[in-house]
């Protein structure tokens, strides 16, 4: 399922050939399948309506822990089942006034009234109607109504029909989770017909899918194709993008299959013939009315529509799911800039903020029986142990994805700190990503935020050196001690009941680093903005404090060096021992590195940076403020920037979507006043630094007595 975004994001590419669905060799007969493909495990619900426990097994052990995609037929046997809800005529009366962006052929989107396109697709395929609407004047052939918003009505029968543990929001999805304000829409409805279709894809964030097929004219299906994760590389060998990709896609000679990225652009077609000699068998499941599929995490799938159908489609985010965003999904993101939309670190913090309250309120139960407990079966042990690894998994991703990046250990007194109403609210305006707690903000663009990560790889606006990181006035020390509380309670509450309990105090090893020895995001950043402030316009040169070779980000980039591991060191020991400075240059070359007892290692990829496919999910042209690192491409650069003399800032321009380059503007240095952003109180102990101080003058008298 994609979930819809901004229009403003779109590419508007022109497509060739290979970027079209292919219309030829549907499978319509999951009993009749080419040798290169096996059909997916397909069970009737009739079967488990009176074993729901047994069904719920099924389900979690065969989709969520093994991985694989299942078909559940015969939906519309379950009680609450209506074919009037989910008629065409019906889906008039709920949506017919909207209007709704619908893909025309050749790539075209159009805003048309749904109603009148309803009318056109039953006139044009001889289907009854109420004729409520006038008919759309142009062809609806080869249109496709996709991630149209569901009525209210489609969510009230599928609570009748479906399980809460599969249910949009219900109780095994954390999107349940998040305020109002920062749900995605998530429940979306599809309304295909022939030679329409979705290109092979990934569901966002590692999320599970879910699709229901609740109408169809006679003989109409959908062909799905699925591709397991395990098989990713082997799927990247045979899909190549198109000669018309060229603006968005940066491939090498010879091509770097396993590091593609095209299979992320949602806009691959994968053609049967295509896997005739693959090293994998991919799965086929033929949707008629009635099925209900459920694609698992990080599965790579594409649909080709037969006939007229109405699909409704979902997403769930699970603990699990989560781990395989973080691990995969949500890096990979920032790299092709693909909006992540689902706030993925805030489901998390809130998440276990929640839990906790609710493991508080059961530990000071005299029955040790409340609501939550009830709501997720904590009767039986089975699952109290599902809560207690899930529990655990977040509180691993909560402390080393989401904590430990943001530390800082340098002092944090000219971070500024954001107004109160300002919590989970910045997206990073190059990469889209969702912010947490600290970023970098540029006074002189218009609102122009950055991620840490983004800010780490070398990407910027054209004021590179007056960039500043932000805070959240939420204090991170908060996030620390909701981990610490969480750990203690979860151990108290459902450890005794299992037999065993989590690891406390892990968050220790973060906390007592010392300022040299910390390697994680934030302070990375810290060290490159001291280095960028110190050296204004030569920021692009680093000189090596051993033997004072000069190399420029560029080179280092084409040697495998990127900035973010410079600056993820510190300052040889050797170094700081002769002075109490903060050192604001922190490189040395991969010689000394080698030759230095001291020197920590310099992470290195022993090839250049950018020997691999990179194909953008949007260009960093979307917005012409952005200038790139050093593996973006077709864009301006902060490492090729060289400039002496600052300019007087210009006003910046509406983003307009290109998938061109815009003209590279100079460096820009001169400052607007402030706006109403605060400075971090003197006493918000955000960071570690303030109660390390006195450790790191003992731990220097050690390592250079007098």
């Amino acid at each position: 399922m994609n979930i819809q975004t901004n229009t403003n994001m779109s590419m508007n590419m022109s497509m060739d050939n290979k970027n079209i669905m292919p219309e030829s060799d549907i499978l319509d007969d999951e009993n009749n399948l080419p040798s290169q493909f096996v059909a997916a495990k397909r069970i009737t619900i009739k079967d488990y309506m009176e074993k729901p426990e047994e069904f719920r097994s099924l389900v979690n052990d065969y989709c969520i822990r093994k991985g694989n995609p299942l078909v559940i037929s015969d939906m519309q046997e379950v009680p609450g089942w209506s074919d009037t809800t989910f008629s065409l005529n019906q889906l008039k009366t709920y949506r017919g006034a909207f209007i709704s962006a619908l893909d025309f052929p050749n790539n075209e989107k159009k805003d048309v009234v749904l109603g009148k396109f309803i009318e056109r697709l039953q006139q044009e395929n001889k289907i009854s109607s109420d004729h409520s609407y006038k008919p759309l004047k142009e062809s609806a052939k080869k249109v496709y109504a996709k991630d149209i918003s569901c009525p209210t009505e489609y969510g009230g029968t599928l609570k009748e029909i479906i399980p809460d543990y599969l249910l949009p929001h219900g109780p095994d999805d954390l999107f349940s989770i998040l305020p109002q304000r920062f749900r995605a829409e998530n429940l979306m409805c599809y309304l295909g017909q022939d030679k329409t279709g979705t290109p092979i894809h990934r569901d966002l964030c590692g999320t599970m899918g879910h699709n229901l097929m609740t109408m169809g004219n006679p003989g109409s299906f959908a062909e799905w194709i699925i591709i397991e994760h395990e098989h990713r590389d082997k799927l990247a060998s045979i899909l190549r993008p198109s000669e018309t990709e060229r603006l968005v896609a940066n491939l090498t000679d010879p091509p770097k299959y396993t590091k593609s990225s095209f299979m992320e652009s949602d806009r691959a077609w994968l053609e049967n013939a295509m896997l005739k000699n693959a090293q994998f068998k991919a799965q086929v499941i033929v949707q008629k009315p009635g099925d209900l599929v459920i694609i698992p995490s990080r599965a790579y799938h594409q649909v080709r529509n037969v006939g007229v159908s109405i699909k409704i489609a979902w997403n769930r985010i699970t603990a699990q799911t989560l781990q395989y965003a973080f691990e995969d999904q949500i890096p990979l993101y920032q790299t092709i800039i693909r909006p992540e939309v689902y706030k993925c670190k805030a489901i998390v913090a809130l998440t276990l903020k929640h839990w906790n309250t609710q493991l508080k309120l059961l530990k000071n139960s005299s029955t040790k029986i409340t609501k939550f407990s009830e709501y997720h079966g904590f009767r039986q042990k089975s699952n109290r142990a599902t809560f207690f690894l899930n529990s655990r998994i977040l509180l691993d991703l909560f402390l080393t994805n989401i904590i430990a990046p943001e530390l800082l250990y340098y002092g944090s007194r000219n971070v500024i700190t954001d107004d109160a109403d300002e919590v989970f609210t910045v997206r990073c305006d190059f990469c889209y990503g969702d912010v947490f707690h600290r970023y970098y903000h540029c006074e002189i663009c218009n609102k122009y935020d950055l991620c840490l990560n983004c800010y780490s790889m070398g990407r910027s606006c054209e004021h590179v050196t007056e960039m500043k990181m932000h805070q959240s006035p939420k204090n991170i020390q908060t996030y620390i001690n909701l981990y610490r509380d969480y750990v203690n309670n979860l151990n108290g509450v459902i450890g005794p009941t299992l037999g065993y309990e989590l690891e406390a105090d892990k968050e220790k090893h973060f906390l007592e680093l010392l300022p040299n020895e910390a390697s994680n995001l934030a302070t990375t950043c810290q060290r490159l903005e001291k280095f960028r402030s110190n050296m204004k316009d030569q920021f692009n040169t680093l000189e090596c404090q051993h033997c004072s070779v000069k190399a420029t980000v560029s080179e280092l980039g084409n040697q495998g060096i990127s900035l973010a591991s410079v600056f993820k060191r510190g300052i040889c020991s050797k170094l700081i021992k002769k002075t109490k400075k903060f050192y604001a240059n922190v490189f040395t070359c991969i010689e000394c590195t080698d030759n230095c007892d001291e020197c920590l290692d310099l992470e290195n990829a022993n090839e250049s940076l950018k020997d691999y496919d990179l194909v953008y999910y949007l260009h960093p042209t979307h917005d012409p403020r952005n200038w790139g690192c050093f593996i973006d491409f077709n864009v301006q650069k902060t490492c090729e920037l060289e400039i002496s003399t600052p300019l007087t800032p210009t006003p910046t321009p509406t983003p307009t979507p290109t998938p061109t380059p815009t003209p590279s503007p100079k460096l820009a240095s001169t400052s607007k006043p402030k706006d109403k952003r605060k400075r971090r109180d003197s006493n918000d102990d955000t960071d570690t630094h303030n109660k390390m101080v006195v450790e790191h003058k003992k731990r220097k008298q050690i390592m250079n007595p007098a």
